[in-house]
């Protein structure tokens, strides 16, 4: 957790740092997810 914390400045043992880190990944795997369907 402490690398994490700082390479991204989020501190996952905080609520509303761990909800923002969720929601950036689901985003992340979404985009990705978007260029495995555009040829």
């Amino acid at each position: 957790l402490d690398k994490l914390q700082k390479s991204t400045g989020l501190d996952l043992r905080v609520f509303e740092d761990a909800i923002t880190f969720k929601i950036a990944l689901m985003v992340v795997r979404y985009m990705k997810y978007m260029e495995t369907l555009e040829y």
